[in-house]
């Protein structure tokens, strides 16, 4: 494996432009999984549609629920307009080429969206089954459910004392005990983790707060006030380790959140302010 994971992607993206220029087009019905359309552009100015199909059809009618990736190159005008057309849950039909891609994953490139509103009796009975709620009780934080928007489950528990939402993100997993395990490795010390974020966040963040976020006539934040505005408002952990801690900021940087990040090897690595 390549120490530059970029350039590894890069060359997999290369070697899988060359294998699908040789693909057939092909009429390809779908269902748009949870999260919807979006868009991204780079840096030469190109925009390209991305989305998921949850379950599709091919040209024969076969009906598979591999999940496929769809991109379509697009002007920013007409992305626009399809991310406003296309829902999360819709069925849409597209002119494609499909392949494996060599990250592992399904992945169709677009020439064109022939329907933005299709109908398929079968696609449809996908649809309401994924619109179940699918729910892990766990025995240490209670019922999880599956947010399907960011495929991960999520719930209420009780960290530090208070009520925060705990979201288990399990992408690299074929289940998410051991994402899971990571939540139980941070609620094995609670106290310690709790004051370790806090003081961290105040080590990143406080400076960053008294020399740029100050509002007119505002005094200097002290330790102390910094995290007594802070409010703990949701734990994400990941298969990998890793872990995020979301707060709210008490006004401190006008509304955006605050964002620990860490790893259970690692320690406590990244403060942010995001949004």
């Amino acid at each position: 494996m390549s120490d530059d994971p970029f350039a590894e992607l890069e060359r997999n993206n290369r070697e899988f432009e060359r294998q699908i220029a040789d693909v057939p087009e092909e009429v390809i019905t779908g269902l748009v999984d949870a999260g919807g359309a979006g868009g991204a552009g780079d840096t030469s100015g190109d925009w390209n549609l991305l989305l998921t199909l949850a379950a599709w059809k091919n040209s024969s009618g076969e009906l598979s629920r591999e999940s496929m990736r769809v991109k379509l190159p697009v002007t920013e005008t007409l992305l626009n307009q399809l991310m406003n057309q296309i829902d999360p849950d819709s069925i849409i039909q597209v002119q494609a080429r499909v392949a494996p891609h060599p990250n592992g994953f399904l992945q169709a490139i677009a020439s064109e969206i022939i329907s933005t509103n299709g109908t398929d009796a079968e696609l449809s009975q996908v649809a309401e089954e994924l619109q179940e709620p699918m729910v892990v009780d766990d025995p240490q934080f209670g019922p999880l459910t599956l947010d399907r928007a960011v495929d991960w489950y999520s719930g209420t528990v009780i960290w530090d004392g208070a009520q925060v939402q705990l979201n288990v993100s399990w992408e690299n997993s074929d289940d998410i005990q051991q994402a899971l395990e990571v939540a139980r490795k941070l609620w094995e010390n609670e106290a310690e983790w709790a004051a370790r974020v806090d003081n961290f966040a105040v080590s990143k963040l406080l400076e960053l707060k008294n020399d740029s976020w100050l509002d007119e006539n505002e005094p200097q934040v002290t330790p102390d006030e910094f995290k007594a505005r802070m409010t703990l408002e949701a734990i994400t952990v990941y298969d990998d380790g890793d872990f995020d801690f979301w707060h709210s900021d008490g006004d401190l940087f006008w509304g955006h959140a605050i964002q620990i990040t860490g790893n259970l090897t690692e320690g406590l690595q990244y403060a942010d302010i995001p949004g």
